[in-house]
């Protein structure tokens, strides 16, 4: 059976484990009380505004360290990416120069169409890395469109659509 008085080193080892987090039902089993007693006194001594005060305290502290984490990833990633961005740099300026000069060595027509293909490549590659190809969302279209119309239930007569219902099922016949 519980004690029905709460000792100083109960009270104690009460504010220290509803502070650390512990439920009063948690606690009661530890003081040799009920939870009832252990829910008085928190509310008795203030404890729950002190915990609100730790968890916002605590909380403040994680996020900033997730965001100190995220900055110092990110900087890291940048430092990784730095030379294989200036190589695709590097890369795109020596075939600009390759593609510059070339239409002096365009023989015939296939050579010239050739040419022009290497140069939308070039371009479209160039465009790419600097991200300039990108449509905006609003001018993607999706491949499939659906029509939807919204009609209310209230005013909707089951004998009417029961009349226009139709069986669109198709007829299947396969032969082998």
């Amino acid at each position: 059976m519980p004690s029905p008085r709460l000792t100083l080193k109960d009270k104690a080892k009460i504010e220290r484990l509803y502070l650390k987090g512990h439920k009063p039902s948690e606690i009661a089993t530890e003081v040799d009380a009920t939870a009832a007693q252990i829910t008085r006194y928190v509310y008795r001594h203030g404890l729950s505004k002190q915990r609100g005060e730790i968890k916002e305290r605590t909380g403040a502290m994680k996020t900033e360290a997730v965001i100190d984490v995220v900055t110092r990833l990110r900087q890291q990633t940048i430092a990784d990416l730095e030379p294989v961005i200036i190589a695709c740099a590097e890369s795109l300026k020596i075939d600009a120069d390759i593609l510059k000069d070339f239409w002096a060595k365009v023989e015939n027509a296939s050579d010239a169409s050739a040419l022009m293909r290497a140069k939308k490549l070039h371009q479209d590659r160039c465009f790419d890395f600097l991200g300039l190809n990108e449509e905006p969302a609003s001018a993607k279209t999706s491949p499939i469109t659906i029509d939807l119309l919204y009609i209310p239930l209230k005013e909707v007569n089951p004998k009417q659509v029961a009349e226009t219902t139709e069986n669109i099922t198709p007829a299947l016949n396969y032969q082998l």
